[in-house]
């Protein structure tokens, strides 16, 4: 497996609030973090890098104590308190993002400039063949594979709610005005919990993670044909290429695991 990932600020903005993060740890994991801030002309910026940040600083200690052995050293009281176990990776993610949030919110208390500040996130770890996931707002992880394309995360958002209320149907979604509305954001509120996702995977399958300036502009059936047609280094490059090729209203993101 391999990760790819590349962010760009689109036709129209003028900043680029979205952020990304991913590394190869070695040939069995790999970790993606992908958001989408928002708070005005600072926030945004500073919203989505601080998400990033600190979530990636959680995921490179843990993998550095998980490779060195360490998380099986129970009497090492340096050790994080629910990280002894080498396969508790839920806890961590979902604390890694807690904190995140609390940062988040905590900063824009103290900055009246970055008031009401916070950010998406979409954040996930493989390792040796099962994916895990957490995530906050409308960034969405999918899988892909020889039988098509699947939403993964279920989008933190008003158009979402109407759906599962049955008010609406995912086609009127496309096109809905209030289809950027979303209802759960990190760092709103000092805890902010992700909902968290498992995926045990097959040999073919293939993962992208994305803001919704991607989606808002390419169906799943486009995104699909870019996997299928394109080397798997430059599908993030192409997929981001041809979102823009469209209207490129807002910024776009995608990392991809291949």
């Amino acid at each position: 497996m391999n990760v790819y990932g590349k962010s760009d600020i689109g036709l129209v903005r003028k900043t680029n609030q979205d952020d990304i993060k991913f590394k190869k740890v070695n040939e069995n994991t790999l970790w993606a973090i992908v958001c989408d801030g928002m708070g005005g002309a600072k926030g945004g910026d500073v919203a989505g890098a601080m998400a990033v940040n600190k979530i990636s600083e959680f995921f490179d200690n843990f993998f550095e104590k998980h490779f060195n052995g360490k998380l099986y050293d129970k009497s090492d009281e340096t050790l994080d308190k629910g990280l002894t176990e080498k396969n508790d990776i839920k806890a961590m993610m979902t604390s890694s993002v807690i904190q995140a949030g609390s940062l988040i919110f905590d900063t824009s208390r103290e900055d009246v400039n970055l008031s009401g500040m916070g950010t998406t996130v979409v954040a996930a770890i493989y390792e040796s063949g099962i994916l895990h996931i957490v995530h906050i707002g409308d960034s969405r992880a999918y899988l892909i594979n020889n039988l098509g394309i699947r939403q993964l995360t279920t989008d933190h958002s008003m158009v979402q709610e109407m759906i599962a209320k049955g008010d609406i149907t995912k086609e009127q979604a496309e096109n809905h005005p209030q289809k950027n509305i979303i209802t759960r954001a990190l760092g709103i509120q000092r805890e902010s919990i992700p909902d968290y996702t498992r995926v045990e995977t097959n040999e073919n399958d293939k993962f992208l993670f994305c803001t919704d300036g991607l989606t808002n502009e390419l169906s799943n059936a486009e995104i699909y044909e870019i996997f299928k047609f394109s080397q798997e280094e430059q599908i993030a490059n192409n997929l981001i290429k041809e979102a823009k090729s469209r209207k490129g209203a807002d910024n776009i993101t995608a990392a991809v695991m291949i």
